[in-house]
């Protein structure tokens, strides 16, 4: 294994860090913005549950919905992770 060593300012250092950085939070909120978002109903009705197990499984840390003032929105995206661990513990369609 061969190492080099580059030298460079620290003004450039700086830019080269804020360039990656901006790079990295573009990428990001792109793949947010990409990401739907349920409601509780919403949440509830795709995980086939009540409301009450909904919040039962947000008590317990199994799901954390995002939170806009009062309301509270989950990723589709988790939802799906959490249906797919339940198939893999052998639980089938049940929550």
């Amino acid at each position: 294994m061969q190492i080099s060593m580059i030298q460079f300012s620290l003004e450039d250092f700086k830019k080269i860090v804020q360039q990656v950085v901006k790079e990295e939070l573009s990428e990001l909120s792109n793949k947010i913005s990409e990401e739907e978002f349920l409601t509780r109903k919403e949440a509830a009705k795709f995980l086939c549950i009540g409301l009450t197990t909904l919040d039962k499984l947000k008590n317990e840390k199994r799901l954390s919905p995002m939170k806009e003032g009062r309301n509270s929105y989950y990723l589709k995206s988790q939802l799906v992770e959490y249906r797919k661990s339940l198939l893999t513990k052998g639980y089938g369609q049940d929550v």
